[in-house]
């Protein structure tokens, strides 16, 4: 009796060991349609990253409290840390000459791979940033490389490649871009095709804003991850849901992400200060028009400085799980970014006026639907802000209406209503809601 008393403990143990530390993550791929990454298993993936550019910097006791919080708070992404020039780990060991790479800089990567993955969590690393372009003696140096960390790293299930951070940075002449192909080509040959490759998109010119300006057409290339910019509600990226959906427009087609959308609270000159309301408005805004997750950014985390440990507690990192979890509590691979829901199209007429901020920022409404009509949402950033629906091309004779609150994630019926081309809704009082509406037959439980 008593050794199975002992056997039921370590069983209960091993159970709560796993239920900690996450089920192990599956090799990621992209959806028969084009539009979204799926599991090995052919289940979909919604991507909540978060930015990590130096995670390396991080001792073992540091990085663990760090993946454990994100781990907690719904991220499944860390996107970081940067293999090459300019980024030394904590313990000061650099690897700047990818000719030969630095074996002892690579075991505290390996580590922080292993870390994550322990946690059902991906590790999307970043081979270089583009002001590192001079690291590459040439595109077949470049090329050597790339296929040497895709060999490393090909057994583990849970990385994906960022070829380059903001990768036209520097210059975008034909050697450069080159060596860019030629990275994320070796990353594929060297994991075998097991890995998903990117690049990361420059803020610093609105037509390289997206990878998809050079590199659309490239094989290696699995999905577009745009930057939308540093300004806040400045910028041409404000209105991040045009360039997601230019690209989404894109053939072939090939899923995107807004990978980096200004950091919670980098109060700058240059980047301005933006507050939780305004990462959940570019988070719903990229998501609803055709990316299939999104990176949230926080300053101080993304080079683990000051007081990062506070800083990963923020108001924004905490509410964008409730992101992921709308999207997952109704089926994901078939959904469609959807402008004709609202009347008149939001994105055509609200407050256009002259100035440094594109037309629709940050009043814009964004629909998103599912192809077969079985539900639409729609974001409305604003309390007691009344909005026209055009319900028609959902299926079914009726609709069930919700509120959903993208700050705590709590939904409230409004209750069943006609499939009609003419609804009228008004927002509950608050910043941001998401209207919601499902096909009454489909019996969806609360969003």
């Amino acid at each position: 009796m008593r050794a199975l008393a002992l056997l039921f403990i370590a069983i209960a143990a091993l159970t709560a060991f796993n239920a900690a530390a996450g089920e192990p993550p599956l090799l990621l791929k992209v959806s028969k349609n084009g539009r979204f990454l799926i599991t090995s298993d052919n289940k979909p993936f919604f991507w909540l990253g978060d930015t990590a550019w130096r995670l390396q910097l991080l001792a073992p006791e540091d990085l663990a409290f760090y993946l454990d919080t994100r781990k907690a708070q719904g991220f499944n992404v860390i996107q970081g840390p940067i293999l090459t020039r300019d980024s030394p780990d904590y313990r000061g060991i650099a690897n700047d000459d990818p000719a030969h790479p630095n074996e002892a800089f690579f075991t505290h990567i390996d580590r922080i791979v292993e870390e994550t993955a322990r946690r059902g969590m991906y590790s999307a690393l970043v081979v270089t940033w583009g002001e590192h372009i001079g690291a590459f003696a040439d595109a077949k140096e470049a090329r050597r490389y790339g296929a040497w960390l895709g060999a490393r790293y090909r057994t583990r299930a849970n990385v994906i490649w960022i070829v380059s951070g903001e990768y036209a940075i520097e210059r975008h002449d034909p050697p450069t871009l080159a060596i860019w192909r030629a990275l994320g080509e070796g990353l594929r040959a060297g994991s075998r095709g097991r890995h998903i490759v990117t690049l990361h998109g420059s803020w610093q010119s609105p037509a390289l804003q997206t990878p998809s300006t050079f590199f659309h057409a490239d094989r290696f290339l699995g999905f577009n991850m745009i930057q939308s910019g540093q300004g806040g509600n400045n910028g041409e990226g404000a209105a991040n849901w045009r360039l997601v959906g230019a690209d989404y427009r894109r053939q072939p087609a090939k899923p995107v992400i807004d990978g980096e959308a200004t950091y919670e609270h980098r109060a700058t000159a240059e980047h301005g200060d933006w507050n939780a309301f305004g990462v959940r408005r570019r988070a719903y805004w990229s998501v609803f028009a055709g990316a299939f997750g999104h990176t949230y950014g926080a300053e101080n985390v993304f080079y683990f400085q000051n007081d990062w440990r506070d800083t990963l507690r923020w108001e924004g990192a905490a509410s964008l799980v409730h992101l992921r979890h709308l999207m997952e509590s109704r089926p994901m691979l078939r959904r469609v970014p959807d402008d004709r829901l609202v009347k008149p199209p939001e994105s055509e007429t609200i407050r256009c006026r002259p100035g440094p901020i594109p037309c629709g920022a940050p009043d814009h409404v964004q629909g998103t639907s599912d192809a077969a009509g079985r539900y639409a949402m729609i974001y409305i950033p604003g309390g007691n802000r009344s909005v026209s629906v055009d319900a028609s091309r959902l299926s079914g004779a009726q609709l069930v209406a919700w509120w959903f609150d993208p700050r705590d994630g709590t939904s409230r019926r409004i209750g069943i209503v006609p499939r009609a081309r003419d609804l009228r809704f008004t927002t509950p009082p608050g910043d941001d809601w998401v209207l919601v509406l499902d096909d009454a037959a489909q019996r969806f439980d609360a969003p």
